[in-house]
Parts: structure tokens; C-alpha cells; sequence
């Protein structure tokens, strides 16, 4: 009856959902590309996230690895993608520092969108 299939449907949540939940995180941040008028910070927020939740049984270094891989491939401006490769980071949060001061150098800050007003 309905309570079976209710019982079958928990079940299956239950042995299934981490699995689909995992490669869900991990198709976001295959697809992950930073917006013209996002902050370096939110863009690099939701790659940890899809790391932790994506990634969860990988060793800390092979997480690192696959956020600054992430991170490279979802700078839409390609000089600020060369500046932080030739620096090499080793983490995400290194490639962050580094993307935040070449952008407040070179001036390729992003704009905010007319109606966002920054107080």
C-alpha cells in the first residue's frame, strides 16, 4: 500500500541521496563561472562549498587542488587568470588573496549592477 512505497521511497532517500547530492555539488562546480559583477569572495564561497559537499571522502590536498582547479577555470577575465597562475598558488584561499590584490592593482574590480547601492 501507500505506506510501503513511503517506506521504499525513505529507504532508497536514505542509501541514495548522498550519492546524488555529491554529484550534484560536483556538476555546479564543474559548471561554476564567476559572473562580471560578483565579488572574488562569493564566487570563492560557492566552490568551497561544492568541494565540501561535492568531495567530502577526498584527502584535504586533493580538495585544494580540485577548488583551485575550479577557481582558475571560472575567471571570466583572462589576464587576472594568467596573473594568479603564474603565481602558482597551492589553496583556493591563496589564489583568493592573490586575485583580490591583482584585481585592486590592475583596477578589474567589478562594478556593482545600477540599483545596488554599497553603503
Amino acid at each position: 500500500g501507500p505506506a510501503s512505497l513511503q517506506t521504499l521511497i525513505g529507504a532508497l532517500q536514505r542509501r541514495f541521496g548522498k550519492r546524488v547530492s555529491a554529484e550534484h555539488h560536483r556538476n555546479e562546480m564543474a559548471e561554476r563561472r564567476r559572473s562580471p559583477d560578483e565579488s572574488l569572495g562569493a564566487f570563492t564561497a560557492d566552490l568551497e562549498l561544492y568541494v565540501r559537499k561535492g568531495y567530502a571522502s577526498f584527502p584535504p590536498q586533493e580538495r585544494q587542488l580540485l577548488g583551485l582547479q575550479a577557481f582558475l577555470k571560472g575567471l571570466h577575465l583572462e589576464a587576472l587568470r594568467q596573473h594568479v597562475r603564474l603565481r602558482m598558488p597551492t589553496s583556493l584561499s591563496e589564489a583568493l588573496q592573490i586575485a583580490e590584490q591583482a584585481e585592486e592593482i590592475l583596477g578589474l574590480a567589478p562594478t556593482p549592477s545600477p540599483g545596488v547601492h554599497c553603503l
